[in-house]
């Protein structure tokens, strides 16, 4: 059984969404570094817990230093690179400490409702492309995790998938993914 498409996706559409979706994030990202004093750097030992993150983000404004954010799973984004999925994960854990929401699966959803309004704010409205793929980013990720236990491996494709054919669809597609054998223990994007 084949699932209908829900929204076609012509190349230079999809291309033309993802520069003005990236654009907007680094931009916000490099706003609020410049607010809160402090910027990000990415690392593969970054906090991982709610604590840690509180503790990392202190330091953060107490010394300027850059807060230290996780550099794994984000060559494989719906964004235009890496950076712009660091700079993502920048404006995420400010988010949760700002609304004090630890990494429960209710408060990653509150956060990500946050992300969905400031994109609103920015200008992107619902319904448009933009909107859709930081919805899929952010809510279908977060659904999809806790369906599969795991972030999805191939976030750009699972994204496409929740946009084109749904999220239900995109969950089954991702379930069938095997996770690298190298990658079994990362932390979750």
């Amino acid at each position: 059984m084949s699932a209908r498409p829900r929204v076609a996706l012509d190349e230079r559409v999809l291309a033309t969404a993802q520069i003005a979706l990236s654009t907007y994030i680094f931009s916000a990202a490099s706003q609020k570094a410049e607010a809160v004093g402090f910027g990000w750097r990415a690392t593969a030992d970054a906090p991982s817990t709610f604590e840690a993150v509180l503790d990392a983000y202190e330091h953060s404004r107490m010394t300027g230093e850059r807060l230290p954010v996780f550099d794994g799973a984000s060559d494989l984004t719906i964004f235009l690179g890496p950076q712009v999925n660091h700079a993502l994960r920048f404006l995420h854990d400010l988010t949760h400490v700002e609304l004090k929401l630890d990494f429960s699966a209710d408060s990653e959803l509150r956060v990500a409702v946050e992300h969905l309004t400031r994109l609103r704010q920015a200008g992107f409205a619902v319904g448009s492309l933009e909107w859709h793929l930081f919805h899929a980013e952010t809510v279908g990720q977060i659904v999809a995790s806790c369906v599969l236990g795991r972030s999805p491996i191939d976030q750009k494709a699972f994204v496409i998938d929740v946009v084109t054919v749904g999220l239900k669809v995109a969950i089954e597609r991702e379930g069938l993914r095997k996770v690298p054998a190298d990658d079994a223990g990362a932390k979750d994007a």
